[in-house]
């Protein structure tokens, strides 16, 4: 059966072109005599883009009407008017540093000033509000202050170390991020149109599995922000029908989800029980709990292929850093992982060494825009991961932790 991408193809400028003309010729019009670059060529040549302009917002804007085919500010707008569902817009990383002082006095930030700190050796920048103190050294140092990205979406994203320049000038200061700051890019249309998809979840009485996410993915709280949960694992018990709930933010456990035993207007246990939850079901939310995720692995990189692309050792490190720390923090990596038959109690999931290497080398190849044919198609290859496959307990949702690598180039 054909869909609506085989009954909607826009006709392109040269069908146009060539329709026009055919259309002048039945008229009688010495269309021959026309040379390029004459009034008459002109506008058709205007009227033809024209008209394949039209058919492309046209195209687009039936595809609208359909949240299979919606995409891009059409999606968005169906997704809003028909489904209640709003696009999540680009969040900014966040993580906590430490800075270390040697100086001799102590440098003092006061209220409505910051320091600007940068990711190394990229443009990336990060502000720590004040105010705080930085004791004089030897040894003077402050942790656990709040450093922001000033850019919106995933270029924020830095795992525990890589933040360690500081832009303004605090003389014999150092700087380190000492966890991971993750910055989501603005919601992609596959979640997007998955969330539309829940929105009538809530509606039934029965209280599906897709209920409990859709609530917990899209509620607001008190202030009008999108609550911090993007990762819902919802559990029922099979004798009983009661339901466990763990839920996740992009860095992890969520702060928005409220606690079990005394929960609140606004937040996502309350607002569950509220909406969700049929009567005579037994409810239980909790944050998940964070799994750490420490990543060892070695892999072969070409030379040639190094030289070719412009690429450094290290450079290729934080190209895959990045995106372990994206896929890690994104719906893909669900909470509890991926069910496994082999895997026995306590354990309920796992993430293989194996999908990690796949990781490590999909990575690359898409940063670097590396096509097939190129050597291959592959800048690594002899990938293992030291570190083993990572196992789940109940409730558990992977953070990274850090990352060590050994790029062999031959």
């Amino acid at each position: 059966m054909a869909d609506i991408t085989d009954l909607l193809i826009p006709i392109t400028v040269d069908a146009w072109r060539t329709f026009e003309l055919d259309a002048a010729v039945t008229l009688g019009l010495p269309t021959t005599a026309w040379k390029p670059q004459t009034p008459e060529r002109v506008l058709i040549e205007i009227d033809s883009r024209s008209l394949n302009l039209l058919g492309i917002v046209a195209t687009e804007a039936i595809r609208g009407g359909f949240l299979t085919y919606a995409r891009g500010a059409w999606l968005t707008l169906l997704a809003s008017d028909t489904f209640g569902t709003e696009r999540k817009a680009a969040t900014f990383a966040s993580c906590l540093v430490t800075f270390m002082s040697s100086s001799s006095t102590p440098h003092v930030i006061p209220v409505g000033d910051r320091v600007i700190v940068k990711k190394t050796g990229t443009d990336i920048t990060y502000r720590v509000d004040g105010p705080f103190i930085i004791p004089s050294g030897p040894g003077g140092i402050i942790a656990d202050l709040v450093a922001v990205c000033e850019t919106a979406g995933s270029s924020g994203t830095a795992i525990a170390g890589d933040i360690a320049e500081i832009q303004d000038a605090l003389i014999d200061v150092a700087v380190v991020n000492t966890t991971t700051a993750v910055g989501i890019d603005e919601e992609p249309d596959e979640d997007l149109r998955a969330r539309a998809r829940l929105a009538t979840g809530p509606l039934s009485p029965a209280g599906p599995e897709a209920a409990y996410e859709y609530i917990a993915t899209t509620m607001l709280r008190a202030d009008g922000q999108p609550v911090d949960v993007t990762k819902v694992k919802v559990t029922e018990d099979e004798d009983d029908g009661n339901v466990t709930a763990y839920y996740a933010s992009p860095s992890g456990p969520s702060v928005d989800v409220g606690l079990n035993m005394n929960p609140q207007p606004g937040d996502v246990i309350y607002e569950t029980r509220r909406l969700v939850v049929p009567n005579g079901v037994k409810y239980q939310g909790f944050p998940a709990t964070a799994l750490t995720l420490n990543i060892d692995y070695i892999a072969a990189v070409r030379s040639t292929i190094l030289r070719e692309l412009g690429l450094t050792t290290d450079e290729v490190k934080d190209i895959v850093a990045n995106y372990l720390a994206s896929y890690i923090a994104s719906r893909d990596l669900p909470i509890e992982g991926f069910p496994m038959v082999s895997v026995l109690p306590p354990y309920v999931g796992i993430l293989p060494a194996q999908d990690i290497a796949d990781l490590i080398g999909e990575a690359v190849r898409l940063n670097s825009d590396i096509e097939a044919g190129v050597a291959g198609g592959k800048l690594l290859y002899a990938i293992t991961v030291s570190s083993g496959d990572l196992l789940y307990e109940p409730g558990e949702v992977a953070v990274l932790g850090s990352i060590v690598a050994d790029l062999v180039v031959y």
